[in-house]
């Protein structure tokens, strides 16, 4: 979850340095695609924060920097530690296979879910009205 303030300057300048941008690579490439890796790889521009979310590296630019932090601190209180690992991972998962294979992991994945402790204590909490026991609220 990358925020920057609109005043924000990225650039890929390994290139500057005769060095091709191999470690970050990886993350770059899926986050802004071939074409627009291509491009900022091979010229090592300069971008402002508006440019580098329309390539997918922020998700928000903000004026209030601390505030939109808070904002993604406090959705994240809401949320059950386990499932949000299991999320991280389920992601990776998805990005990386096909469609078979994602029907059978994803429904497995469900169903470990609806067994896990902290599944269960969700759900009840959900059933009762109440809020669930990792609910931290600032």
């Amino acid at each position: 979850m990358a925020i920057a303030v609109p005043t924000a300057k990225f650039a890929l300048t390994e290139v500057t340095l005769g060095l091709a941008p191999s470690n970050i690579s990886p993350y770059v490439v899926r986050r802004m695609g071939a074409a627009n890796a291509r491009r900022t790889f091979l010229n090592a521009r300069r971008m402002d924060a508006p440019m580098a979310k329309s390539l997918g590296l922020l998700a928000e630019v903000a004026e209030d920097l601390d505030a939109a932090v808070e904002v993604e601190i406090e959705s994240l209180l809401r949320c059950g530690p386990e499932a949000v690992a299991a999320a991280k991972r389920l992601i990776e998962w998805v990005d990386s296979h096909d469609a078979d294979d994602n029907a059978w992991y994803t429904a497995r994945d469900l169903a470990d879910a609806w067994g896990r402790e902290e599944g269960q204590a969700g759900i009840q909490a959900f059933l009762d009205k109440r809020p669930p026991p990792w609910r931290r609220e600032r």
